[in-house]
């Protein structure tokens, strides 16, 4: 094949001098598109596969699948394939690409040793000083469809900017692009490096010796223009930053001259000409937070694939363990997936090791510093990257860089006005009408990301970029004064929007809100530092206690809370309501780390006495919620009950539509605490009947509980023991599924709390087991102590009634647990006799209304006859569970009726009671509608089954 030609249509084509003829005349074709149609025309009518093509025309090279598809596309355009109803080359679908029309071979081209005609002066090279491509020495990575698209738009539009910070990559994908398209033109591209030069004057010098032309002596960019009218190439134009006026002149008088010339850009902003798409570069992609990643799973990204293909050049023998994907993704993240900031840290690994180098992040211009010698003096240090761009900037946005590095995260347009324009005492002065102006500068100039929102578009400062405006606000003497204006901004903020933060959905409130998380902690770090103001963190960690609460930070927010009331002022005019705030907090906050108890009382004890004083009914009533929730947990439910009727009261004043919904659930707990089912289930409907449909997702009570999710849960209660179990599973698993749509993790707790009883009634033991474990993790992942221990406590159960009667009572057992109260023996009692502890029943004499109470007097029943004792035992046994049906059917709690019922079945079984023990247990099983499949229906139907056999058997 080294010295055939072969001829297609109009078209001959010359192997051995590398010259495709249409009609005759040669036609304009790139090595790579020669190469391509050499091999798919030697293999006309055979489908070749993509692999083969590749390894046909890049031997030895790794590249893309894309590169190909954008060779095939521009030998199609050279080909004029289908205008005019030819096909030439087919693309076959997962298989290859096929040349469609006959082909023949016509033997040694007779003319092999005529050289190919000369090339005109416009497309000769003009001297040696001529800028050729810049060689790539390493493969690029996660960029192969920015180059296809960018190569498709230069295609057809002939001029785009590839605009981004420094560093993203911007150059490499030009080189690709150029590599890409270098089939498609008749003469090489030509590369014009910007960044050399020093001054716009400058420019048309650069380019008259990167493209090989004489430089005219007037109209220099004009005349430029008109010297490449009869080029067909790309010429790249790369770092316009510092030049863009002078840049954007030559573009467009290119575009008017020179119809075949083709222009690529890189630029950190637009040059604004006329002509010009844009290609925003964007990071690599990072893994993203929370997700448990392998190595492979990590490789698949493109950030964590560049990070070790470098730290493999740099420390022989690296590889991605499993056990390091975690903390190579999270230094990934940490610098934003820009291409160079990676590379440098790469470039560390052998000095730090991955551990030390992600702690080490902290200072990053210290650490990423060994960029390649050979590099750009801009491209061999991260800070000298970022120089370069805020060297080039106004003083007025080199003032908003390093001010607006004092947000952690994203922030708004009023956010920035407060920061910029409220800097009071610093050198320049920013008004709030210089804002949007230096924000949509900032933007353009990529050191700052746009992202539009439903409500309103967000700024952020990329990591390494706020890293560095951080360093130049220090130097600046204005860090204490932005500070503050930063602290102040969050302050009058949420506390404007305290009261309108149950009106979010939840994606809106995590955007809003829950966004602000790190920037409130970076408050706090100030406020209460040397050069900081202590009354601005004690606000602020009132008005953001919303935020604490919904994000499940309770163990952090109580070190808050904590700091905050240390740092209270006699002085203070606002004194006593600032405690009062703190302390209500704290009490909530003590429950979900150290559980209910002394200090938990003390501080909502405190709150109230200060809220009376002051004459603050909202802190008043949310003290009196905390009060009774530590009497429910202690078992104390008539005190509760009072509570909740005290809250209910408009005694102190009318209720907000919050507290009125927050006041029926409490009614429903307490009426189902004090065994009124009926009227408890009533208060649970009414609440959800009104927040049935609602989106704005059912507010939190007293920041505690999603109301919906949080009256679910006591509902699947109330429903079980009315003898409706399989209802009850159902709205367990609802509040369960509404808890975790949410993202709530104390509603979270809550639910599976009450969805874990639920299983154990229903005897659904890999329900519970399933319920418990997600209970414990959620709780250990958020610092939940007493969530925590109820998981474990649940566990517990699981396996002491995995094996053997579950009615025995386990050898030194004991449930008692103060973070769980008396509750929690209550509940046990519940899931097997044997857990009865002894002081139980006594505790139950003395609230013969309590919820369990029916089921208590069972268990007695049961461990009296598991001892054995003889006829009076079985006497007080049968008497046990007769006042347990009694005390059952008053408070209208079928289960424990049909429990009792059973226990008393069997017993009057054992000794000849028949008739009565079938009458008994019969007229109890036949009110159940449902619930076949749930344990204690089908023990009683065996109870009943045995029963008839026995009469029977008479």
């Amino acid at each position: 094949m080294e010295g055939a030609s072969y001829s297609f249509g109009p078209f001959v084509l010359s192997v051995q001098r590398r010259l495709l003829l249409r009609d005759g005349s040669p036609v304009p074709l790139g090595s790579r598109a020669f190469d391509l149609l050499r091999v798919l025309v030697s293999r006309a009518g055979e489908v070749v596969g993509k692999d083969d093509l590749i390894a046909s025309v890049w031997p030895d090279t790794f590249v893309e699948e894309s590169n190909l598809r954008v060779h095939v596309a521009a030998l199609r355009r050279v080909l004029e394939d289908e205008t005019a109803g030819t096909r030439y080359i087919v693309n076959v679908p997962g298989r290859g690409y096929s040349f469609s029309i006959p082909v023949t071979a016509t033997g040694p081209d007779p003319d092999a040793a005529t050289s190919a005609p000369a090339a005109s002066p416009q497309t000769r090279p003009a001297a040696d000083s001529v800028r050729s491509l810049p060689v790539r020495l390493v493969r690029t990575i996660g960029r192969s469809d920015d180059v296809e698209a960018i190569a498709g738009t230069l295609a057809d539009r002939r001029f785009t900017t590839i605009v981004g910070p420094g560093g993203i990559g911007k150059t490499t994908v030009a080189l690709c692009v150029a590599e890409e398209l270098a089939g498609s033109m008749r003469d090489p591209a030509r590369f014009v490096d910007l960044a050399t030069i020093s001054s716009a004057r400058s420019l048309p010098a650069a380019v008259a010796t990167a493209l090989g032309l004489s430089l005219p002596t007037e109209n220099q960019i004009a005349g430029l223009a008109e010297g490449l009218r009869d080029r067909h190439m790309l010429v790249i134009l790369d770092n316009c930053e510092h030049v863009l006026t002078e840049a954007a002149l030559f573009a467009e008088a290119v575009l008017r001259a020179a119809p075949q010339v083709h222009l690529l850009a890189t630029s950190r902003e637009p040059l604004r000409a006329e002509g010009e798409w844009l290609h925003r570069l964007g990071p690599l992609e990072a893994p993203p937070v929370g997700v448990p990643l392998t190595a492979d799973q990590a490789l698949r990204y493109s950030a964590v694939e560049l990070f070790v293909e470098r730290a493999a050049a740099r420390l022989e023998g690296f590889t991605l363990l499993d056990t390091d994907a975690e903390c190579v993704a999270e230094i990934c993240r940490r610098l934003d997936g820009v291409p160079l900031a990676i590379e440098f840290a790469a470039a560390t690994v052998d000095t730090y090791g991955l551990e030390e180098l992600a702690r080490q992040l902290e200072h990053r211009f210290t650490v990423l510093t060994r960029g390649r010698r050979t590099a750009l003096p801009r491209h061999q240090t991260l800070r000298a990257t970022l120089d370069w761009s805020y060297d080039i900037l106004t003083s007025g946005e080199k003032a908003a860089l390093r001010r607006l590095s004092v947000f952690r995260g994203r922030f708004t347009a009023d956010a920035a006005a407060a920061v910029l324009s409220g800097s009071d005492g610093t050198d320049i002065d920013l008004t709030a009408a210089d804002v949007p102006g230096i924000l949509l500068n900032l933007v353009a100039k990529s050191l700052m990301v746009r992202e539009q929102r439903r409500t309103a578009s967000v700024y952020r400062l990329l990591e390494t970029t706020r890293h560095y405006g951080a360093e130049r606000l220090a130097e600046s003497g204005e860090e204490d004064c932005v500070a503050a204006s930063h602290a102040r901004f969050l302050r009058a903020f949420l506390d404007d929007t305290d009261q309108k933060q149950e009106d979010y959905a939840p994606s809106d409130w995590r955007e809003t809100f829950g966004s602000l998380i790190d920037d409130i902690r970076s408050a706090f770090d100030w406020a209460y530092s040397a050069g900081g103001d202590a009354k601005i963190g004690v606000g602020l960690t009132i008005v953001s206690a919303p935020i604490w609460f919904r994000l499940s930070l309770m163990g952090e927010f109580h070190q808050h809370l904590t700091t905050a009331l240390s740092r209270l002022d006699e002085a203070w005019p606002e004194r006593a309501a600032m405690e009062m705030h703190l302390t209500e907090a704290l009490g909530h906050a003590n429950w979900h780390t150290a559980g209910p108890g002394p200090q938990m009382v003390a501080a909502f004890q405190r709150a109230l006495a200060l809220a009376e004083q002051i004459g603050e009914p909202q802190c008043q009533r949310r003290a009196i919620w905390g009060l009774w929730s530590e009497r429910n947990i202690y078992g104390d439910y008539r005190e509760a009950a009072c509570l909740a009727d005290m809250y209910a009261s408009e005694t102190l004043g009318p209720h907000t539509p919050a507290e009125t919904l927050t006041s029926l659930r409490m009614l429903a707990l307490s009426n189902h605490f004090i065994g009124r089912q009926n009227e408890a289930r009533n208060y649970a409907e009414r609440l959800l009947d009104q927040t049935a449909g609602r989106s704005d997702a059912a507010r939190l009570s007293a920041f505690q509980f999603d109301m919906r999710v949080g009256t679910q849960a006591v509902l699947s209660r109330v429903l079980w023991i009315q003898g409706y179990p399989d209802q009850a599973t159902a709205t367990a698993q609802a509040a369960v599924d509404r808890a975790f749509a949410l993202g709530h993790t104390l509603s979270q707790c809550f639910a599976l709390y009450s969805a874990c009883m639920v299983a154990f009634w229903v005897g659904d033991r890999d329900g519970a087991a399933q319920y418990a474990a997600r209970l414990i993790d959620r709780a250990t992942r958020h610092s939940l102590t007493f969530w925590g221990a109820w998981g474990r406590s649940y566990q517990r159960a699981l396996t002491l009634t995995e094996q053997g009667d579950p009615g025995a009572r386990p050898d030194r057992f004991d449930w008692h647990n103060p973070i769980c109260g008396s509750q929690l023996a209550e509940l046990m009692a519940t899931f097997s006799p044997g857990f009865l502890q002894d002081d139980l029943p006594a505790r139950i004499e003395a609230q013969p209304d309590n919820w369990c109470a029916p089921e208590v007097l069972r268990a007695q029943g049961e461990r009296l006859l598991a001892t054995g004792g003889g006829p009076g035992h079985d006497a007080a046994a049968e008497a046990l569970f007769r006042r347990a049906m009694v005390i059952a059917e008053a408070q209208n709690a079928l289960s424990w009726r049909l429990r009792s019922a059973t226990s008393l079945a069997r017993l009057l079984l054992d000794r000849g009671h028949d008739e009565e023990a079938g009458r008994c247990l019969g007229a109890v099983l036949d009110q159940f509608t449902e619930g076949a499949a749930t344990a204690d229906v089908i023990a009683a139907r065996a109870s009943l089954a045995e029963l008839k056999v026995a009469a029977a058997g008479e």
